[in-house]
């Protein structure tokens, strides 16, 4: 108990010291201000008192609240405090928030501005200051360089005839070009931009559907696919497009990037053997081809068909 005895001591001194010290200080600044502004009376409130009795009533309050909750909860009627307690703290909520704040941001917006104007006044001071210095140090530079032109004029005097000697000079050809002839374009010799797609060489030997299928749903490396419903041709009713579709629309695309064009659209609907042919070839999106080919290597070769598309005849022109 000695120690708390002491602290407590302690702390009623140290406030004790620091309310007179503040209350000192005050008076000093109150005396000044009045004599500043030639007035006997202090007219207004304290905005620092105003806002700590405020604060300090709110706190007060919202502790009476809290007493008056737990008083009812031990069954205790006192309605008529907590109520009272409730009312006042909404109060000083309302003086602080609406009040106060508002009240702190105007006095210190007006202390900024003053502050702002006094420093821009010590600056135009200075730069006064230093015009001033500046025109008395160009005075006596003045006289000096009046002084040195004087004796340079002096030297002048005896210099050589410039208009003499440029009558002697040789007149040159006038190399400025008339302005009646016509403007003639320079020739630019045109030039393809540079391709950085490599060209793909043509494999002579084909590979195998089956056994390209079967590898690749044995390996473990991701395929890109294609998104689901991106296949379908004419909402359903022109089918679904095969891998080979799908590869020959990545070359035509690929060329077209690569060089520049635009190659016609291909014919949109299919003709009647088109669709006999996908319907006896495809299913499920695949195409079975490979499994109707009774064409044999033994029999000999058939005679090459003539490019009918336009991707058909540009790549014939590649290879």
């Amino acid at each position: 108990m000695s120690n708390l005895d002491t602290l407590l001591n302690d702390i009623i001194t140290s406030v004790k010291a620091t309310k007179s010290s503040i209350d000192d200080i005050k008076d000093h600044l109150i005396s000044s201000l009045l004599e500043k502004t030639s007035t006997t009376n202090v007219e207004g409130v304290s905005l620092l008192s105003l806002k700590n009795q405020a604060l300090l009533s709110y706190i007060n309050n919202i502790a009476l609240v809290v007493l008056g909750q737990v008083a009812r909860l031990e069954e205790v009627d006192d309605v008529q405090l907590w109520e009272d307690s409730v009312k006042r703290s909404i109060v000083q909520r309302v003086t602080l928030e609406k009040g106060i704040k508002p009240l702190e941001k105007k006095i210190g917006y007006q202390l900024d501005k003053m502050v702002r104007a006094y420093t821009r006044m010590e600056e135009d001071e200075r730069k006064i200051e230093d015009k001033l210095n500046k025109a008395d140090n160009s005075d006596e530079n003045s006289d000096e360089d009046e002084e040195d032109s004087e004796e340079e004029d002096d030297r002048l005097a005896y210099r050589p005839d410039a208009s003499a000697l440029a009558k002697l000079a040789p007149k040159g050809k006038d190399t400025k070009p008339s302005g009646d002839e016509k403007y003639v374009a320079p020739k630019i010799s045109a030039m393809a931009p540079p391709s950085a797609i490599p060209k793909e060489k043509p494999t002579k030997t084909k590979k195998l559907q089956s056994m390209e299928e079967y590898l690749q749903e044995q390996s473990e490396m991701p395929t890109a696919e294609a998104s689901i419903g991106s296949t379908i041709v004419d909402h359903g009713r022109g089918g679904v497009k095969t891998q080979h579709d799908r590869r020959k629309e990545q070359e035509i695309q690929t060329y077209e990037e690569s060089n520049f064009i635009r190659l016609p659209q291909a014919q949109t609907k299919k003709s009647f053997k088109q669709k006999q042919r996908d319907m006896a070839n495809q299913f499920a999106g695949e195409d079975w081809a490979m499994f109707n080919n009774d064409r044999q290597v033994s029999s000999g070769t058939s005679r090459k068909r003539k490019p009918t598309s336009v991707w058909d005849r540009v790549k014939k022109r590649r290879n």
